[in-house]
C-alpha cells in the first residue's frame, strides 16, 4: 500500500442522513453501535476531495488528531462514509478508518475493513472496555479535507 497520499473526488455526501445510514451504505456487515455512530459530525459540503494517508507506526486518538493537523487536515467522517458507499471495493485494498469527538469529548471512531472473505466496518468508542489500550496501526488510511488558510 505505501505511504503516497492519496486524493479522492466525492460528491453527493447526504449529511442530513443519521450516522448508521451514512455507514450502512458501505454494503459491509456492520460492528456498530447505533448511539455512537449517530454522534458523527455533519458538517461541510456535499462535495470534497478526500486526502488519504498512512502512518507509519501505532498511534493513539490524540496522536492521529496531531497528524491530521500536521498534514493540514480536518477529518469528514461522513464524506469518508459516503466514499466507501460510493466505492464499495475500495476498503477490501485501502482499510481505512476515521475518528470524531462526540460532544462530551470522547474519541469515537469507524474503520471499514476485511475480515477474511467478509466486509465489515467498526464504529465504537475508543475508550471502550472491549477497545482496551486501542491505537491505530499502519494497515489504515486515514482521510481528512484540506483546511482553508
Amino acid at each position: 500500500m505505501g505511504t503516497r497520499p492519496l486524493v479522492r473526488k466525492v460528491s453527493n455526501i447526504q449529511r442530513t442522513l443519521s450516522g448508521a445510514q451514512a455507514i450502512f451504505g458501505a454494503n459491509r456487515i456492520l460492528f456498530v453501535d447505533p448511539d455512537i455512530v449517530d454522534t458523527m459530525p455533519t458538517d461541510g459540503p456535499d462535495e470534497v476531495e478526500l486526502h488519504y494517508f498512512a502512518l507509519d507506526g501505532l498511534a493513539t486518538d490524540e496522536e492521529l488528531a496531531l497528524e491530521f493537523q500536521r498534514r493540514n487536515l480536518r477529518p469528514d467522517p461522513r464524506a469518508q462514509a459516503a466514499d466507501n458507499e460510493q466505492n464499495r471495493s475500495f476498503a477490501d485494498s485501502c482499510p481505512n478508518g476515521g475518528h470524531w469527538k462526540n460532544t462530551k469529548g470522547e474519541w469515537c471512531y469507524f474503520a471499514c475493513t476485511t475480515e477474511g472473505a467478509r466486509r465489515v466496518v467498526f464504529c465504537g468508542r475508543a475508550d471502550d472496555p472491549r477497545n482496551l489500550n486501542r491505537q491505530w496501526n499502519t494497515a489504515f488510511r486515514f482521510a481528512g479535507v484540506l483546511i482553508s488558510l
